[in-house]
């Protein structure tokens, strides 16, 4: 497959080889689809983000969707209502920014106190 121009891999895996001619009216055609594809601003995406992921996996997978994404997730405010929704709040809340580290520590240790609870 390296090294093949204007070739492709179907859906049930046979080489599909395109004229050099078509080749560029295909990628024409996704080049206008992708320009005409309505697109959803990054502050709307935040939004729904920190207002209604609840679970770590979710925001796990969120992540890995973009880069973009990748940046939403880091929001201090969505650290902070995920820690919220599991952990008792600090008295003192901790550093702009610092959400996310204080939840991932109370992720470790909270198992290793509640099994010491238990001894």
């Amino acid at each position: 497959m390296v090294g093949r121009r204007n070739s492709d891999i179907s859906a049930k895996g046979k080489e599909i080889i395109l004229h050099p001619k078509l080749a560029r009216v295909v990628n024409e055609k996704h080049e206008k689809a992708k320009r005409e594809t309505p697109r959803i601003p990054m502050e709307v995406l935040q939004t729904v983000v920190v207002k209604f992921v609840d679970d770590v996996k979710t925001v796990a997978s969120i992540a890995m969707a973009s880069k973009s994404l990748n940046e939403i997730v880091e929001d201090d405010v969505l650290w902070s209502r995920l820690y919220a929704l599991k952990f008792p709040m600090p008295s003192t809340p901790p550093p702009k920014g610092k959400w996310k580290e204080l939840y991932v520590f109370q992720a470790k240790v909270s198992p290793l106190l509640s099994f010491h609870d238990a001894v």
